[in-house]
């Protein structure tokens, strides 16, 4: 595994790139990787942007794997770069919220994408 430093330009972010000396860019590195979904997020952006609304930038995030054991939907995690909320969505762009139990643990709630999306980029 080769890992590098990439400079993401007029971002002023700096990406690291762990799979190889040909891949620059998240999108391309999740679309080749089974590791890596970004398709959730790409996919409420696209749907986002057809209604005028570009709030999201795939760019802007960062995904940090996924979870969701205890709902039986993997719910992906996608981490803002600037406010450091996250973003969390299922394979159909469905939005959820990360919620504490009394007992310790946690689980993951369905969300409104409107509020989601605001919480994240807050």
């Amino acid at each position: 595994m080769t890992i590098r430093m990439i400079d993401t330009g007029s971002t002023g972010r700096i990406a690291v790139d762990v799979h190889g000396p040909t891949r620059t860019t998240f999108a391309d590195d999740c679309e080749r990787g089974p590791a890596c979904e970004w398709h959730p997020l790409e996919k409420v952006a696209d749907l986002l942007s057809e209604r005028g609304d570009n709030r999201i930038d795939p760019g802007d995030f960062m995904y940090m794997g996924a979870t969701g054991a205890d709902t039986g939907v993997a719910v992906r995690m996608f981490k803002h770069c600037d406010t450091r909320r996250y973003l969390n969505l299922d394979a159909n762009g469905h939005a959820y919220r990360y919620t504490p139990t009394g007992s310790g643990g946690y689980t993951y709630r369905l969300q409104n994408l409107d509020a989601a999306i605001a919480h994240a980029l807050s």
